[in-house]
């Protein structure tokens, strides 16, 4: 099975409810909320402990295992799930950042239930064997890591064992601040709900894979509270995407043109291809006379080139031609000049996507979707730029700019001015490659032409460009996302399908 249909199958199980991404800080108030109706603290912490366990226990087989127990709660997660896997057999040793007599209230409660010896993490023991649970710190550390945690760290480190963090790896802390000394994790076992902090770089990349647990938290305690954002899916925007039928001619599937530059040609070209191959059923390049020569030699038969004087001339065909949405920047040089271009498309009421070149060199007023990545960002936005959180960022900038903003990266934001927000982390890290963006930016153009809202083309570009990128193999190049976005496409169809049916 395709490593994305298993994605989309796992995806297909989850609500709207378990996308929303909440705050630390939201997570403990929803934990406290829980503890006002009646639910003794011991018992989440039991529950907890049971499901890091149960999640070691199914996925791999019975090896050495090190429980890093801090003093606080997630110290006493760790001393359940040791105490559960040792009574399943299991070799475990457990380490403390301070003694257990010398613990009190519910971390002495819970680590009386572990029945073997605690020695101190200083005393550490290990081979490549081993499995580690980092259970040192939570979210809310607000200082530096002692020199014994980085000394013990160092110690996980240099065995390369498998590491799993409970909540969040030890060292990524307040204001998803990341201490020079955190321990990457292979895996994340969390409770509830995803974190911000799970998706958001730079902590994301030390959290390795998520696994959520459910510890008894009602979802009627998130109730009044913001969600952040959601991760982006195909259940949040799949509904929109309308297979065609035997009614359904070309135009009706929208037509992108793509305003190509008289040297780096290839941006137009990979552009005009991710369009098409997300469903736009007809695909241009405008440019200026003379380079309508040389794209005519070398474009796909399927893409139509057309040269121009001026800007004006070129929108009146693109009306003429049924364009309804412009694709600006990528490799564009500022051929015909890209505001005036942009300004003689709103006059035909043709939708304008921003990337590349354009950006910062077009007033955003004209522009739907604008696809920045952080060093354009910081150009257009250099006092948002500096704010430390990247989902604040893009969410400020929507507002500013009233349009949808695409900030692009491993953890790709897609925010609107209305206030919406979703996180991609579907993408493979071998999309660092030229010409990728140039990919995305049009098949955000061919989602938009297709009569789907902004913010959600925006949302399905960007799911259906990463996980298009993680069919493809390492040292993927941009010219094979196109063909294996259209696969991914006919996925996005299937679960919308199901969907309907179920309905």
């Amino acid at each position: 099975m395709d490593p994305t249909e298993h994605l989309i199958e796992r995806l297909q199980k989850r609500n709207r409810a378990n996308l929303a991404l909440y705050t630390s800080a939201q997570m403990r108030q929803a934990e406290k909320l829980t503890k006002d109706t009646g639910v003794l603290e011991i018992e989440l912490i039991e529950k907890a402990g049971r499901g890091i366990a149960e999640f070691i226990a199914n996925r791999f087989e019975r090896r050495p295992i090190a429980f890093l127990c801090g003093p606080g709660a997630n110290g006493s997660d760790g001393f359940v799930a040791a105490a559960i896997l040792e009574r399943a057999g299991w070799n475990v040793h457990v380490y403390c950042i301070k003694q257990t007599v010398m613990m009190d209230g519910i971390t002495a409660e819970a680590a009386r239930m572990y029945k073997g010896d605690v020695s101190m993490l200083s005393e550490i023991v290990l081979d490549e064997n081993y499995i580690v649970v980092d259970a040192v710190y939570g979210s809310g550390l607000n200082r530096s890591l002692s020199n014994e945690i980085n000394e013990t760290f160092n110690a996980v480190r240099q065995e390369n064992v498998t590491v799993i963090a409970v909540d969040v790896p030890t060292g990524l802390g307040k204001d998803m601040k990341v201490d020079k000394g955190i321990l990457k994790a292979h895996y994340t076992v969390t409770f509830a709900k995803p974190r911000i902090e799970h998706v958001l770089q730079p902590g994301a990349q030390y959290c390795g894979k998520i696994h959520v647990v459910d510890i008894g938290i009602d979802q009627k305690c998130f109730a009044g509270m913001d969600v952040m954002a959601h991760l982006n899916n195909p259940e949040l925007w799949n509904q929109f995407w309308k297979v065609p039928d035997s009614q359904t001619h070309k135009y009706m599937r929208g037509h992108v043109a793509v305003l190509g530059g008289e040297e780096l040609t290839g941006a137009a070209r990979l552009a005009v291809s991710g369009a098409m191959r997300t469903g736009a059923g007809v695909g241009s390049i405008i440019t200026t006379k003379e380079a309508a020569k040389v794209y005519q030699s070398i474009v796909a038969p399927e893409v139509m080139v057309r040269g121009f004087e001026n800007a004006q001339d070129a929108a009146d065909l693109m009306h003429e031609r049924h364009v309804n949405v412009c694709l600006i920047g990528p490799g564009a040089d500022d051929v015909l000049g890209m505001q005036a271009l942009a300004d003689a498309c709103l006059k035909h009421d043709i939708q304008i996507v921003l990337d590349g070149d354009a950006l910062g060199a077009v007033s955003l007023d004209v522009a739907s979707v604008i696809t920045p990545h952080d060093g354009e960002f910081s150009r257009m936005f250099p006092e948002l730029a500096k704010l430390p959180n990247k989902l604040d960022r893009a969410k400020k900038a929507a507002v500013k700019a009233n349009c949808i903003v695409v900030l692009k990266g491993m953890d790709t934001i897609i925010a609107s001015p209305d206030g919406r927000c979703y996180v991609n982390t579907i993408a493979s890290p071998w999309l660092s490659t030229a010409g990728s963006g140039d990919v995305l930016a049009g098949a955000v153009a061919g989602c938009l032409a297709q009569k789907i809202p902004p913010f959600e083309a925006a949302c399905g570009a960007v799911w259906i460009h990463g996980a298009a990128s993680m069919k493809l193999s390492a040292g993927m190049v941009a010219s094979e996302l196109p063909v294996a976005m259209a696969r991914t496409l006919t996925e996005v169809y299937k679960i919308g399908h199901k969907a309907q049916n179920n309905h």
